[in-house]
């Protein structure tokens, strides 16, 4: 990978013997892992960021410097009081916004089984026994801190982010593939397809899933 060992030349010396994987199956930007063939030099991560998605490297690495500054106090204060880390954090959704979304998203990927990237997005189904296990989980901890109108609008929520995503995948298509990366010529189309599917099957059991997420 001539590209990526040139720019990533630029932080480490490489060695000869240095390798450089693809890592990780994000949507939107190119992610290598490095392995530098030289003494003391570990791994590291190589991003290529997606252009149409940020235009502004710079500010996402300030952003990126500011997360990793906080994070990084807190493990400092942990080790200090004797304790240990009790979550990950996402860099994704450290920024403001509604729990609806956070909800919302995170059944919308757990409870399709067959996954984002199946070809056989006819048999798509939002699983409603898997929607009931996670949200039992996420009560037992979060439910102290949400209201019940926040209560009231999961189900809507969860039908909303697969039809959004959807047509999100489906614009994309539409416009030349400039948004998420793809693989294939139709890739989005095909993605678009399973988020549809997903989103109707959600929406003709959205009765069953008010009273699941009510009984909780």
């Amino acid at each position: 990978m001539e590209i990526p060992s040139t720019i990533a030349a630029q932080f480490v010396s490489l060695g000869p013997k240095h390798e450089i994987r693809e890592f990780g199956s994000g949507n939107i930007n190119r992610t290598f892992i490095v392995f530098p063939d030289a003494p003391g030099v570990r791994p590291f991560l190589l991003q290529r960021l997606n252009r149409a998605v940020f235009p502004q490297p710079h500010l996402v690495m300030q952003n990126l410097c500011a997360v990793s500054e906080h994070v990084q106090r807190r493990l400092q204060d942990d080790a200090i009081s004797g304790g240990g880390a009790i979550s990950m954090v996402d860099l994704d959704t450290v920024k403001p916004g509604l729990i609806q979304y956070d909800v919302g998203d995170c059944l919308r990927s757990c409870c399709n089984v067959m996954g984002e990237e199946t070809s056989a997005w006819e048999e798509i189904y939002f699983d409603l026994d898997l929607a009931q296990s996670v949200m039992e989980g996420y009560f037992s901890v979060a439910k102290p801190f949400l209201t019940k109108a926040d209560i009231d609008v999961f189900p809507d929520s969860i039908r909303l982010l697969a039809f959004e995503l959807g047509v999100r995948f489906f614009t994309d298509h539409l416009g030349g593939d400039t948004y998420f990366k793809t693989t294939y010529h139709g890739h989005n189309l095909a993605r678009a397809l399973v988020q549809l599917k997903l989103a109707e099957s959600i929406d003709q059991q959205m009765s069953a899933i008010r009273q699941v997420i009510q009984r909780l």
